[in-house]
This record gives C-alpha cells, sequence and structure tokens, in this order.
C-alpha cells in the first residue's frame, strides 16, 4: 500500500514469506513468491544486485530441497557467476555461492566436483575472513566429512583435528557472554560435529588408534558443558555490592561481545576500520585475570584451560581408573552425510598404566540397552529378583578393561544414567560390583583435575521433611480443596531422627515440616554446609496442555523436574481451574512447587552436600553428553560440592535406616563418600536387595 509491488521492499517482504511458507513446508506457495521477489527486483534493481543474488540463493535452496537438482544447479551457477563479476573471487560472498554448488555436488554423489569447491572455498575463506571465523571452521567441516567419505583419511585425520581446535575456540570467544538459553542454541549446532567424529573414530580405530586419545580429549571438552550459570555469575557479582568487581564484570562483557562480533567480520572490514584486535584481546585477557582473582564464581565458570586424557591418568592412582562413557548415533559420510536410527556406546578408559592412547569397549546394539535391557534391569529392581543379564550387558567388558583397579572414576551418558552400576550382579562371581568396586559417579572425568574446594567450617544442617500439601497459602479460600498428594509421616519421622542425632553431635540444626516446609524458607538458605529435604520429587516427560508458557517449558526440561513442598496440592488443583475458573488461580509470589531451574539459582556455593531424600530425585530428561536435565543438575550448578538422590521409588523405612546410618558415619568422618559407602554396607547386611540399598547414589565431591 505504501510503496506500491515494484519497489525493493515489497520484494524484501515477498522473499521473507517465502522463507516461511519454506520452513512450513508450503514448497508451492515458497516457490511463487521466491519467483516474483526476484522478477521485482531484476526490473527495479537489475540482476546484478545483491539482493537478487541473495533471492536467487534462497530459491536454489528451495530447489534443492525439492530434489530438482538440475534446476537448482543452474541457479548456484547463474548465482556464481554474477557474484564473480559484481566482486570479484576473493569476495566472502564468492566463497559461500562456492560452498553452495559445492554441498550440492556433494548430494548428487559428485564428489570430486564438491571436493575441488570446497578447496577454493577454504582459501577464499582463508584470506577473506581468516581462520577463526566461524564460515572457515565449517568449510574445515565439510572437508572432513568430504574425505573422509573418499578414504583421503589421512588428509581426513588432519582436518578433523583443525575443525576440532576451532570449534573449541568458538566455544571459548563466544559462550562467556552468552545466556544459558543462547549457549544451548548454538551448542546444539557444533555438538553434532563432535558426534559425527565418534563414527568417524569407528572408521580409523586400527589404523590410527590415537583417535581414541582424541574422542575422549572432545569428552573433556564438551561433556557436561553447560552445566553452569551465567546467570548466577551475573546475580552473584551484582549482588556483591563491590563497585570495583561490578565495574570490571561490565567491562569484561562488553569488551568480549565487542571481540564476538570481529571474529564474525571480513579481515579486510576489521582492517578498514583500524582495529587492532591483538591488543583488544590482551586487554580482555588481562580483565579477566582480574576477575579471576576476585570472584571465585567467575573463576568457576569461565574455565577455558583444555585438558586432555594424559592429565587424568597423572591424577589417578595404581589402583584408579577412570571411564568415559559416550552415547552417539551412527552417522553415514555419504550423500552430505545423514544420522541413522543406530545407537552405539563407548567406554573409552583410562588406567595409571594406560600407554599411548585411552582403551575403548564398544557396544553396537544401544537400543536395546536403552529399552528392553534397561526395562528388565528396572523390573528385577522392583521385584526383587535376581538379575543375572545386565552386569553383561553394561558393565562386564568394562570390568576386564579396568583390571585390578579398585576405585573407578565413571562419567555417564545415555542410559548409564538410569541404572546404578552398584547394583549390576555378577552371576559367575556371585558378587555385585559394589562388593568388588568403588563406583564414583562424576559429570565429566575433567572433574578430578577441579582443585580441592575449602571445606565449610560450620556445622548447620537445613531439614526438610512432610510438607503440607494442602497449606492454604493462597488467596483463593472460596474453593474446597482435597489432596492431589499423599502425606509423607515417614519422611518426618526421617527428619527429626537426623536433626536429633545431628543436635547431639553439636551441630545447628533447622528443622522444616508440615506448613514450615515451605518453598519460600527452602529459598532463603544461605549456603548450610547440609541440606536434606524429604518430601515427593516429581519429572514430567511432556508440559501439561493447559500450562502457561507451554514453548518455555517444552524446551527446558529444567521446569518439568522438581520437588513438591507445602501447598504444592493447592497449586496443582488451581492450575486444573484455570481454565474454567481463571479467576480462582493462585495468586502468590511462591506455589509450593521448587522447579529444578529455581533450585539451579539458589545460593549454595558453600554448601557441602545435598541430600534429596525424595522418590526418584535423579529422573530428568537425559541429554546426549550432557547428562540429566532435573534436579541433580540444578543443584550441582547451585554450586553443592555432593549430592545424594534416587533412581527408583524408595521405601520409607529402610531409607530412614540408610540416612541415620549415613549420618553417625559421617559425624565420625569426614569423608562423604565412604560414610554413605559404609551405610549402604550396612543396610545391604539386612536388606540384601538393591531395591533397598541400591536406589541412592552419590554424585560429585
Amino acid at each position: 500500500n505504501v510503496y506500491g509491488v515494484n519497489n525493493p521492499h515489497y520484494a524484501s517482504g515477498l522473499n521473507n514469506l517465502a522463507g516461511l511458507y519454506e520452513m512450513m513446508n508450503r514448497y508451492n506457495e515458497s516457490e511463487e513468491l521466491y519467483n516474483q521477489s526476484l522478477e521485482i527486483i531484476s526490473r527495479v534493481l537489475g540482476a546484478g544486485h545483491p539482493d537478487y543474488l541473495a533471492t536467487l540463493n534462497n530459491l536454489a535452496l528451495l530447489q534443492q530441497r525439492l530434489g530438482n537438482y538440475v534446476e537448482a544447479e543452474k541457479m548456484y551457477k547463474q548465482n556464481i557467476e554474477k557474484t564473480k563479476a559484481d566482486l570479484g573471487t576473493s569476495h566472502p560472498n564468492y566463497a559461500a555461492s562456492l560452498s553452495n554448488l559445492a554441498s550440492l555436488y556433494e548430494k548428487t554423489t559428485r564428489y570430486s566436483d564438491a571436493q575441488l569447491l570446497f578447496e577454493e572455498v577454504l582459501e577464499v575463506r582463508r584470506k577473506s575472513l581468516g581462520i577463526n571465523h566461524p564460515a572457515f571452521n565449517t568449510t574445515l567441516a565439510n572437508l572432513a566429512r568430504l574425505y573422509t567419505l573418499l578414504k583421503m583419511y589421512n588428509k581426513a585425520d588432519e582436518f578433523w583435528e583443525q575443525a576440532i581446535k576451532n570449534y573449541i575456540h568458538e566455544i571459548n570467544t563466544f559462550f562467556p557472554t552468552m545466556s544459558e538459553r543462547e549457549k544451548a542454541m548454538f551448542f546444539q549446532t557444533i555438538s553434532k560435529f563432535f558426534e559425527q567424529y565418534n563414527s568417524y573414530v569407528l572408521l580409523r580405530l586400527n589404523e590410527n588408534p590415537m583417535v581414541l586419545a582424541t574422542m575422549y580429549n572432545n569428552q573433556l571438552t564438551t561433556k557436561a558443558l553447560l552445566l553452569n550459570s551465567s546467570n548466577k555469575v551475573r546475580k552473584r557479582i551484582f549482588s556483591s555490592k563491590d563497585q570495583t568487581l561490578i565495574k570490571n564484570y561490565k567491562n569484561w562483557q562488553s569488551q568480549k561481545e565487542y571481540l564476538a562480533k570481529l571474529y564474525t567480520m571480513p579481515k579486510d572490514d576489521v582492517k578498514k576500520q583500524k582495529i587492532n584486535v591483538d591488543s583488544l584481546e590482551a586487554a580482555n585477557n588481562s580483565l579477566e585475570k582480574k576477575l579471576t582473582s576476585s570472584s571465585e564464581i567467575f573463576r568457576k565458570n569461565s574455565e577455558k584451560q583444555v585438558f586432555d586424557w594424559k592429565d587424568i591418568q597423572k591424577k589417578l592412582k595404581k589402583n584408579e581408573a577412570a571411564v568415559e562413557i559416550i552415547r552417539f548415533n551412527k552417522y553415514k559420510f555419504d550423500s552430505a552425510g545423514y544420522y541413522t536410527d543406530t545407537a552405539y556406546y563407548a567406554a573409552l578408559i583410562v588406567r595409571h598404566q594406560t600407554e599411548n592412547h585411552p582403551e575403548m569397549v564398544f557396544f553396537d546394539h544401544g537400543a536395546e540397552m536403552e529399552t528392553k535391557f534397561i526395562k528388565r534391569y528396572k523390573n528385577t529392581i522392583k521385584f526383587k529378583v535376581e538379575d543375572p543379564l545386565s552386569y553383561n550387558t553394561y558393565w562386564k567388558e568394562i570390568q576386564e578393561k579396568v583390571g585390578n583397579a579398585k576405585k573407578v572414576y565413571v562419567s555417564p551418558d545415555g542410559v548409564y544414567n538410569s541404572l546404578n552400576i552398584n547394583t549390576l550382579y555378577d552371576i559367575d562371581t556371585k558378587k555385585f560390583v559394589f562388593d568388588k568396586l568403588d563406583i564414583q559417579m562424576v559429570s565429566n572425568t575433567k572433574d578430578l583435575l577441579i582443585a580441592e574446594r575449602k571445606r565449610n567450617p560450620n556445622k548447620d544442617i537445613f531439614l526438610g521433611g512432610n510438607p503440607d500439601f494442602l497449606f492454604q497459602n493462597a488467596t483463593n479460600t472460596n474453593v474446597v480443596y482435597k489432596s492431589e498428594l499423599s502425606q509423607l509421616p515417614g519422611t518426618e519421622k526421617e527428619v527429626q531422627l537426623i536433626s536429633g542425632l545431628m543436635e547431639r553431635k553439636n551441630w545447628k540444626t533447622k528443622l522444616f515440616t508440615g506448613k514450615l516446609a515451605t518453598e519460600e524458607n527452602i529459598k532463603s538458605m544461605e549456603n548450610p554446609r547440609v541440606i536434606h529435604i524429604a518430601t515427593h520429587g516429581f519429572f514430567e516427560k511432556d508440559a501439561p496442555d493447559n500450562e502457561k508458557n507451554q514453548k518455555k517449558i517444552k524446551e527446558n526440561p529444567l521446569f518439568r523436574s522438581g520437588l513438591l513442598l507445602a501447598g504444592a496440592s493447592i497449586t496443582i488443583q488451581n492450575r486444573k481451574l484455570a481454565s474454567s475458573l481463571p479467576q480462582k488461580a493462585e495468586n502468590i509470589t511462591e506455589d509450593g512447587i521448587l522447579t529444578a531451574y529455581e533450585a539451579m539459582n539458589l545460593n549454595l556455593d558453600n554448601t557441602e552436600l545435598v541430600v534429596l531424600s525424595a522418590c526418584e530425585t535423579g529422573v530428568g530428561e537425559i541429554k546426549n553428553g550432557e547428562g540429566v536435565y532435573g534436579l541433580q543438575r540444578s543443584f550441582l550448578v547451585a554450586g553443592t560440592k555432593a549430592l545424594i538422590i534416587s533412581l527408583w521409588k524408595v521405601n520409607d523405612e529402610t531409607t530412614q535406616k540408610l540416612m541415620t546410618y549415613f549420618y553417625e558415619n559421617w559425624s565420625r568422618n569426614s569423608n562423604i563418600r565412604e560414610a554413605f559407602h559404609d551405610a549402604q554396607e550396612k543396610l545391604k547386611i539386612e536388606f540384601p536387595e538393591p531395591y533397598y540399598w541400591g536406589a541412592f547414589l552419590i554424585l560429585g565431591e
């Protein structure tokens, strides 16, 4: 209406709408609008204009998606010729045009043609963008994949290694100033490359076993990479009231964002603006050192040192081993690459005696491990019957590789987050793993390298149990509520027993039960040495249909996991009422449901131990390479040094016994793991079935 149809603004609108239709799979409408946009731009601005070339490229990509490869190739070539004529062969846009045609050739199995074009793209991008530019690294990855397909393995080795190095540089460059959501989205794009490398390892293992070292090193760099909180760092620094620290943090963040922008610009543009990137980097590094020295939480969350498997080995004693478990989907390198439904598991093992590279145990039946085998394991636990098979499925081959090790650090992935290795029963020796090994679960074996944290000298413990789920702290008092949740008198007895025991050991206890076991009281905690919460835990696989902010909740599983506290039943019922009686929905700040997302931002930097004595507090959404997105993740992010969680529904009586034994042991022995192991051992004598003594496991420490 404003400009008429023969105007670049109108053409741009058509192009944007065409792109949306393409995303919605409305391909005919998309193609029609792209063509209209092209026709207008050609007539008004000319066929050499950048807007014309961008739209032509979009149309070519659509044709490729539709399988119209001849038409797509014709358009790509037209784009290349016009870009070459207008901008020359050293411009980044020319490289982008070549790259699109190379991808088409790879897709249509014209591999030699694709190779030549990608190699040209690499050189143009090296000169015009530099080796740290994301586009340059994308080309490295494309060539690594293509050389693999062409069985040019020596070149492939070189390009995989260089691309890995560059991706790690990208992580260190872009991560520090990103929000949690931005980090997750960014890492989702580059994590695919690391997963592809795992399939490459299987092809190269026999001829070049050193790829196992790279595979392990990749895990050290990327596993549980998102297990930190930028929001938490910012919140702690700004609440410190240290004006120098706050000023330095703001300056560092601003400089970091500016540097990240410069890294994505063409080299000529940076040079024209007379920007000295080296001096800016030096200044930012200097500021980072100041922040690291003045803020412990900043130091923990900005660690950029790259470790390798040999660093882990140096920390191991002669009778110890480290195991990195990696879950990945099989990747096929032909026709531009694609993932299959085949799930693989690899256990990479490092011992004090390891030479040259880690050893590997490979499982090619991941789908069965994640379905019928884990179901069988859980059923044998639930029904308290002997399990002669799970040990062979999940651990026997790993046990053979760890040899005579007495202590094994295990970093789980995938299905290994759903079982307790200690409860696996060796039918040949008639022993559980618990009887033979000291298994220590870690988020990443890199945790072995973290400097020992100062112990909290205080003797204070926060205890919460048996919340009054019908506690009416809502403004709505006209509705008669019935409890959606069963009360937990056993947990009240549990926390009272522990409170009395710890008081006799001269500990300062804060006990919250019934109406006092509220979300507000938990959030008011400031770094107690120990937190013990006994209540219902929950994890919803999918967000409820009537849930507000449904998209946000589905995207982030931390909103779907949590602890139920005083008033939770009121909240649950009000949410059900909200659709038909919106005026009766609760109107309170805290709703009695402490989500994992909220728990992540608790102030627990000096907390030594959190015990979640509730059913299935270790359950959550398992993400490859990241662990379980649930309560366990959140409390570790919040800062606790160690965490005790459960994997299945627990028995009240035996849980009380286990926890009492544990605190009695710990009051005599400051080592949390030893105290917990001895408590399980004592309970196991009374109740031999793993259902009773194996529900809980300890993380961190």
